[in-house]
């Protein structure tokens, strides 16, 4: 959950300091007790099985996917986000190009994205007209996935995922016109597409080394819509909570069932890409749902980078210090909750979820991971970057000393050594699958 000003919750320490641990390390800065009354999270629930946990989608047919590709076909300006202010009517499918791709005539009336959601857009370049280079759309191919969700039985809400696929460049291949493909990263970003310089630069020093890049430009569009719940302290939580979870579930589904069709796009555009391995970092919001995105195909990522993630998404809107910031999950109490209350609301959540990175985290396990994490994250709180990496059954840790400003301000430090261990997971899954030219 990153924003645009670095500093909205003040810096920590400045220093460049991260280690890589296998095991939890402490941070070489004076111990000061932040997290001693932080609610306690059982690391050692058992795991729910994933058979049927995937909401529900309108499909074009029986063979279809969970939505529909569109790709942009004409020359566009970079794509930009904007946050909704409202909720709109319900619409006839041909007034939404989109839905009519989606879900061509049929009888349904269509709801766009509404308030608290985040829309990327695209603005035709123009002809003849020299474009500034921050607004230039420098991506191989740009595309965006398409997803509806009945919600009465003529209804249904659309929501757009866009994404943006970069080849790699010559880089440290010098001379090279057209680098080998080694493999392809899927970078997803931090809430509301941010911190983009951050991205662009990892981008292209990943690029630089051989690697494509498919970018989710942004979280699927109702990812920040607002959802507000009112709770009555003793009545109906398991219930109201329940419902709320479901929500929740929705929302890192759509993650996932975008990144599955966007790889498939991508393979059928790009073949090259389709033989090679394939690893998934992600970046604060984009680190809390990658284990949701792996957990849909198994299998199809040779390695994982989770830089600031979390679990919990319950606890993690009601502490992190950006939730009235990005204000999408209001939860109102009727009257003050006493903290059996709160306990037994945080307790429901996570009885109720199934694809809350609290409980996907399993598909982690045994497979190459390195997770990257301040020591004081008050955004998503350092607790629940613990709570995750122990989930995930403990792997790479690499702990840097501030909160979540300071750790992606300092990332651009730690692009090579990041590099550096994609490449190594990449030429390892190569050699796993074509021993014989490994040697």
């Amino acid at each position: 959950m990153i924003v645009r000003n670095w500093l909205i919750m003040g810096a920590v320490a400045l220093g460049p300091t991260m280690a890589a641990v296998g095991q939890d390390t402490a941070p070489a800065m004076p111990a000061i007790d932040v997290w001693g009354d932080f609610p306690r999270v059982d690391a050692g629930r058992p795991f729910k099985p994933l058979d049927g946990a995937w909401p529900s989608r309108v499909r074009i047919d029986d063979a279809a996917g969970m939505g529909v590709i569109v790709p942009v076909m004409t020359p566009i300006l970079r794509p930009e986000g904007r946050r909704v202010g409202m909720q709109f009517p319900t619409r006839l499918i041909a007034e939404v190009p989109d839905a009519a791709v989606l879900l061509g005539d049929r009888a349904f009336r269509v709801l766009t994205e509404g308030a608290g959601a985040f829309v990327v857009r695209a603005e035709p370049a123009p002809e003849g007209t020299p474009v500034p280079r921050r607004q230039q759309n420098l991506a191989a191919e740009t595309f965006r996935f398409v997803s509806g969700q009945p919600i009465e039985p003529d209804v249904v809400r659309i929501e757009r995922t866009w994404f943006a696929y970069f080849p790699p460049v010559a880089g440290s291949q010098a001379g090279a016109e057209s680098p080998v493909l080694a493999g392809v990263v899927l970078l997803m970003p931090g809430m509301f597409g941010t911190p983009e310089t951050v991205l662009d630069g990892l981008s292209r020093s990943l690029r630089g080394r051989g690697l494509g890049v498919l970018r989710m430009i942004a979280q699927p569009g109702r990812f920040t819509e607002r959802l507000d719940l009112t709770l009555n302290p003793g009545e109906a939580l398991p219930t109201l909570v329940a419902g709320a979870a479901r929500e929740f579930d929705s929302r890192e589904a759509e993650c996932a069932y975008a990144a599955e069709e966007a790889w498939k796009y991508l393979a059928k555009v790009k073949p090259e890409t389709a033989g090679v391995p394939r690893v998934i970092v992600g970046f604060s919001a984009g680190a809390i749902t990658l284990p949701t995105v792996v957990a849909r195909t198994p299998g199809m990522y040779a390695a994982a980078v989770a830089v600031g993630g979390g679990c919990h998404w319950w606890l993690l809107n009601e502490k992190s210090n950006y939730r009235t910031m990005i204000d999408a999950i209001n939860v109102t109490w009727t009257t003050p909750p006493a903290d059996a209350d709160l306990h037994a609301a945080r307790e429901a959540y996570l009885d109720a979820s199934v694809l809350d990175p609290f409980n996907t985290s399993q598909v982690l396990r045994g497979m190459p991971v390195v997770m990257i994490q301040g020591a004081s994250d008050l955004a998503v709180p350092s607790p629940l970057g613990d709570c995750l990496w122990e989930r995930a059954g403990k792997p790479e840790r690499w702990m840097v000393e501030g909160g979540h400003e300071v750790l992606f301000m300092q990332l651009s430090g730690y692009y090579e050594r990041i590099g550096a261990w994609v490449t190594a997971r990449v030429e390892e899954a190569a050699a796993m699958k074509h021993p014989q030219e490994a040697k």
